[in-house]
This record gives C-alpha cells, structure tokens and sequence, in this order.
C-alpha cells in the first residue's frame, strides 16, 4: 500500500500555501474542502510515498476505515506513522485518513 503522512504533504513544496494551512488544522476540524483534497491528491503524485511494508486498511461497511500492522514494524515504519495520511486504495485512488493510531 502506498502511503504518505499528511505532514509530508503538508510541508511540500508543491502545496499551496492556503491548502498547507488547511492541513495545519485538519485534526481539529476533521474535514477538508474539495480543493484541498485534490491537491493533497496531487501533490501525492510527484512525492514517492513512504515504505510502510506492515500498514494495513481495515474496513467495514458501516464503520470508518482503520489503518492497522499486520506485522511487527520496523522502528523507522513506526515513526513514519501519523494520525492522518494519504493513502492508495486498491481501487487505484488516492483517499485522505484520519485516524486513531492502531
């Protein structure tokens, strides 16, 4: 799966700056407009996503999507884990998560 924190995101130099700012306060808010979707959506696509061999999405019809280890991560995975991230369906889509760390 590809994966990429929102912090990565966030400091890239292709965000713009009004988008980053939205991204500053995205846990508080717990939302995002369309415009600052798509450019997380695009600044994902120039930026190579971070190894994360172990993460996991879980997900059930009803419930929001969880992201999960499914193995004993590397210290460096670990780190590279934050509460909100890009992510790569299988459906070949970029989604935004926020989370509680699982």
């Amino acid at each position: 799966m590809k994966y990429w924190p929102l912090s990565a995101i966030k400091e890239s130099p292709l965000m713009p700056p009004a988008f980053a700012w939205e991204l500053c306060r995205v846990y508080q808010t717990c939302s995002l407009t369309q415009e600052a979707f798509n450019a997380c959506g695009s600044v994902a696509s120039y930026t190579a996503p971070q190894d994360t061999p172990n993460l996991a999405i879980v997900q059930s019809i009803g419930a929001p999507a969880r992201r999960v280890y499914v193995g004993h991560p590397e210290c460096d995975e670990w780190l590279r884990l934050e509460r909100g991230g890009v992510i790569e369906g299988d459906d070949g889509l970029l989604h935004v998560i926020i989370d509680a760390l699982h």
